[in-house]
């Protein structure tokens, strides 16, 4: 297999062959951060591990955690759930409604729709919007990947597992948004949906078999809207016994562990290629829960 890497900026192309993994220089990201990479084992999913969401990166006011730490609740953003309320930003059409999951008609939205990896998602829109699509090798294009191949691209980079050890999609299973999490291996939740006879039924996923998640809604007839959706999100939930919800709990987890809220703003991505305003929702979500911190600080202070 024939891998095209670009940098964090997608900018510079290298080539490299697969009995080359050790003669290439460390992508910008090691060159950074200290990564820690917790041991594989024999499992089907080879990055099991006690605590998939522990911060990657060291620096100032920021560690990683220990499995089993308890925590103490977060004020406001500790949890999502019980609302029913969605706050608006502005510049945000909170209204947006697709008239189908299944949308022919967005060539892009068409070819990520079940690409599972998270570092191939990125790379096939940087290709295609660069012009450059017909460029990339087919692997990249495909739902799943095989066991070699994902052990091929975790030895280049643990983040290149981010996503893959999702299941594989069912029959008429589509993904309609994302958590991504910027831990060593890029875990992924996968937000998705089935068509059965009209009724669609929604699930989360992880790549983990132990976790069990609650949809705060398991069917419906419509599409949600975008104030929907997000609404469907906060008031999801999971059985890490942690406090935050699918939102917070993992930027909880690494602040009781010593991170500060500013290193871990952009620690949880949620976005969807269907919804493209639901990622700048939840950066500004982040951003509040950082400028909380400042206002706790000064007021201690």
């Amino acid at each position: 297999m024939r891998l095209i890497e670009r940098n964090s900026a997608y900018e510079t192309v290298k080539t490299v062959g697969p009995g080359q993994p050790e003669e290439r220089q460390p992508p910008p990201l090691e060159q950074q951060r200290q990564v820690v990479v917790p041991p594989h084992t024999s499992s089907p999913r080879l990055h099991q591990r006690t605590a998939p969401f522990v911060a990657e990166h060291t620096g100032s006011r920021c560690c990683k955690t220990a499995p089993g730490q308890a925590l103490r609740q977060l004020g406001k953003y500790s949890s999502q759930k019980g609302g029913g309320s969605v706050k608006r930003y502005p510049n945000i059409d909170y209204s947006y409604q697709p008239k189908s999951y299944w949308d022919e008609d967005n060539v892009l939205q068409t070819i990520l729709r079940d690409v599972k990896g998270a570092e191939r998602r990125k790379m096939i829109k940087a290709y295609y919007e660069d012009g450059n699509f017909q460029e990339l090798d087919g692997v990249f294009m495909q739902s799943s990947l095989t066991n070699d191949e994902r052990k091929y691209l975790g030895a280049i980079h643990p983040m290149f597992m981010g996503g893959e050890y999702l299941p594989d999609f069912g029959p008429g299973e589509t993904e309609i948004a994302r958590i991504e999490l910027k831990s060593v291996t890029r875990d992924v939740i996968s937000l998705r949906v089935n068509n059965k006879n009209g009724l669609l039924r929604y699930s989360l996923v992880d790549e983990y078999d132990a976790h069990t998640f609650w949809p705060a809604k398991k069917t419906g007839r419509k599409p949600f809207t975008l104030a929907g959706l997000i609404d469907f999100i906060d008031n999801s939930d999971h059985d890490i016994d942690q406090p935050g919800g699918l939102v917070f709990v993992y930027n909880n987890y690494n602040e009781k562990g010593g991170c500060s809220r500013e290193s871990l703003e952009s620690f949880t991505t949620i976005s969807s290629e269907i919804y493209t305003q639901l990622k700048q929702h939840y950066q500004n979500v982040f951003a509040d829960w950082v400028a909380g911190e400042q206002i706790e600080e000064e007021v201690n202070w």
